[in-house]
């Protein structure tokens, strides 16, 4: 069934970018991660990534910092202005043909669009690109993996569930692998082949 659906997004897409964000309660970026990966018949292939904690104006509200480990300190020593994140971003993406755009829920972009602070052409068309090709990942791949209320379950049960070492969650770049590899298991599940590479 997964491998049946993504034979079908390759009729359209050759790149699969996964990517998460972590936000600060005002819903402003602190961290974020795309992961580009392309399909090599039996798995997804990391072909590159970006990944970088972004400066905000606004201090660490305590329950982030719970859940994702960042705090003002680490923000101060290695975020980044947003706007060098996405030129960075852009130019790797650049290198890239045909990209499907892949979160867990659609909460992500809807804060991207929430937070169209930068308008300048270059980040607008990237919103819109990201728009006209864009999947959920939870309603793409894991509709029928639901709980006892008929939820779909969350991106730590579906890894917990796959066995996958889920210490990591809510940090941007391990969420955006851990959709590559719950794909990757899903696929070895269906046909019988394995592969490790994503770590």
């Amino acid at each position: 069934m997964v491998v049946e659906k993504i034979n079908a997004l390759l009729e359209r897409y050759k790149t699969f970018v996964f990517f998460d964000y972590e936000f600060n309660i005002d819903r402003k970026p602190i961290q974020a991660s795309f992961v580009i990966t392309e399909y090599d018949s039996s798995s997804f292939q990391l072909k590159d990534e970006c990944s970088a904690y972004i400066k905000t104006d606004r201090k660490i509200h305590p329950y982030v910092k719970k859940i994702t480990k960042i705090d003002d300190n680490l923000l101060k020593e290695k975020a980044t202005e947003y706007q060098y994140f996405l030129d960075d971003l852009l130019s790797k993406l650049n290198r890239f043909s045909k990209k499907v755009f892949i979160s867990f829920g659609s909460e992500d972009i809807k804060v991207m669009y929430k937070n169209r602070n930068i308008q300048n052409r270059k980040y607008i068309l990237f919103l819109n690109e990201i728009r006209k090709n864009y999947l959920d990942f939870k309603e793409e791949f894991c509709s029928h993996l639901k709980d006892d209320k008929g939820n779909v379950l969350s991106l730590m049960n579906i890894g917990l569930k796959e066995k996958l070492d889920m210490s990591n969650l809510h940090d941007a770049k391990a969420d955006s692998c851990t959709m590559i590899k719950i794909l990757n298991k899903m696929i070895e599940e269906e046909t019988g082949e394995k592969d490790d590479q994503i770590s």
